[in-house]
């Protein structure tokens, strides 16, 4: 009773009439599903702190054994206003907020897990809302998901023979190949693989460095979430949504 955690809201579904269902992401109880009861109504008090993308404080009743749980009220810490108001940046945002509902699915007791994953989520969210690296942004999420579900590329010489002698990337071989390994339609540029590995070794505290070697190119990121539909089984309509937006660019 009275559960105290901060999270982030994942996604917001109907729920009854007055009633909102969300997924919330915390790093104590992993991905919760609480019921914020007439929160619809405009003189709700919980109305505010339900939309995703939200980081709020949330006081609820917790119940092991229950799939669903009572929100009581909500403190607001921070909207990330900056990603609400540019079509790109919420389109990435939606793209990890969308990753971590799908991966969290079952890890309601793997407390390590739940409390990487949440504290990688918001790292993400504050670093982008304040900056505009994009890719830098989704280059660490996604390679760090990869890292935390055990899945990540090897890109500490060739996958298949351990050679430094690399010259690209294979996601059927599970990650750098060299040209004796590798075929020709995987071959990538000197800087491509630098910055693939880069981004592959990187933390959230490496933000700023790594804009050192900016402009960095679509295609790694693409080859980072071909990883995770590849060996996660995640497949995102938000990613769709957002590469169209970059194609269209």
């Amino acid at each position: 009773m009275n559960d105290k955690s901060e999270g982030i809201v994942l996604k917001q579904s109907d729920f009854k009439d007055n009633d909102y269902l969300l997924n919330v992401m915390t790093p104590e109880f992993g991905r919760l599903s609480l019921v914020a009861k007439g929160a619809k109504k405009a003189q709700s008090k919980n109305s505010y702190a339900c939309s995703p993308l939200t980081l709020a404080a949330y006081l609820f009743d917790y119940r092991y054994s229950f799939s669903i749980h009572i929100l009581h009220s909500t403190t607001v810490i921070d909207t990330f206003k900056n990603i609400r108001e540019d079509l790109m940046k919420i389109s990435a945002a939606n793209i990890m907020v969308d990753t971590v509902n799908y991966i969290t699915q079952e890890c309601e007791d793997d407390v390590v897990f739940n409390h990487q994953v949440y504290q990688l989520l918001k790292d993400c969210l504050f670093y982008l809302n304040n900056n505009d690296h994009l890719y830098i942004t989704l280059g660490v999420f996604l390679s760090n998901i990869l890292i935390i579900l055990g899945i990540g590329p090897q890109v500490d010489g060739c996958s298949k023979c351990d050679s430094d002698k690399i010259t690209g990337i294979s996601i059927a071989d599970g990650g750098f190949v060299c040209a004796k390994c590798g075929s020709e339609i995987n071959n990538h540029d000197i800087l491509f693989l630098k910055q693939f590995r880069l981004l592959n070794k990187a933390k959230p505290c490496n933000f700023t460095a790594l804009e050192a070697y900016e402009p960095y190119d679509f295609g790694l990121i693409e080859i980072l979430y071909q990883y995770l539909s590849e060996y996660g089984d995640v497949h995102l309509s938000s990613w769709t949504f957002f590469k169209d937006l970059i194609t269209k660019k």
